[in-house]
């Protein structure tokens, strides 16, 4: 790749650095206990044909405590791995408080132990992947000329594993483009992208990172006026140019439980 494709493209080595960095992390040293309850609806499991199954009854209408607890079980159903101790729906609302995330690392230190392959998938399953990426994400667009802001409420996390049976976590966000108005007082949306971050492990234990990949998802310039016809060709460019060999197997992460 030459020094201009580069400039152009998001930097896969960052990307692999700061993955790198999460995986060494302490359990509880990381925002796990903070973000997990918030984005627990947000939760999908896909078989082999990426279709999403149910891992509780409504997850949008369950209540919080119920959404997670059975994400727990579907986890350790997924990884083939028991916790430590099992629980029960009631010991998990006796002892769990979301608003209060040591009540939650306590409990998945306790009943999982710090080595367990629910809590070292988990470590990935928070912003800190995403605002890691993120920067460098921003960085490349910013370069040229365009600036974004998050979609509230439109943040996701699937997992699923693959044929091979190694498990894959997939974060996804929208994100919107915008411009100022003329009096600099309010924001334009002129499109939105959707971008993914996809980290597959070794394997059931999740003791390794073998591959990583960053991608464009999509590109939305529906209902949007505001985006001119050139704006829109010049935009496909560089997003296809930004996302562009963004990926890296053969990997040797090692995924610190300690």
């Amino acid at each position: 790749m030459s020094q201009q494709e580069e400039e152009e493209s998001i930097s896969l080595t960052n990307v692999i650095e700061e993955i790198s960095k999460i995986s060494q992390q302490h359990f509880d040293h990381l925002p796990v206990s903070k973000d997990v309850p918030r984005l627990a609806r947000k939760f999908s499991f896909l078989d082999n044909n990426l279709k999403e199954v149910n891992f509780t009854i409504d997850k949008s209408k369950d209540k919080l405590n119920v959404v997670l607890f059975e994400l727990l079980q579907k986890l350790c159903k997924e990884l083939n791995s028991q916790p430590i101790t099992n629980f029960t729906q009631d010991i998990f609302d006796l002892e769990v408080n979301t608003n209060i995330p040591a009540s939650c690392d306590k409990f998945f230190l306790t009943y999982f132990g710090k080595n367990h392959p629910v809590i070292k998938f988990l470590k990935f399953c928070n912003q800190s992947p995403v605002i890691g990426v993120l920067y460098h994400v921003r960085e490349c667009l910013t370069n040229h000329g365009i600036e974004f802001k998050d979609c509230r409420g439109m943040w996701f996390i699937d997992f699923y594993i693959s044929k091979d049976n190694s498990p894959c976590i997939i974060q996804r966000r929208m994100e919107q483009v915008f411009s100022h108005s003329s009096d600099k007082t309010t924001l334009i949306c002129k499109y939105k992208f959707e971008w993914e971050l996809i980290i597959y492990f070794d394997s059931l234990q999740i003791n390794k990172i073998i591959n990583v990949e960053l991608r464009l998802k999509n590109l939305d310039y529906n209902d949007y006026k505001e985006c001119t016809d050139k704006e829109r060709e010049d935009s496909e460019r560089i997003f296809k140019k930004a996302f562009a060999n963004v990926s890296k197997s053969q990997l040797n992460i090692v995924i610190n439980g300690d």
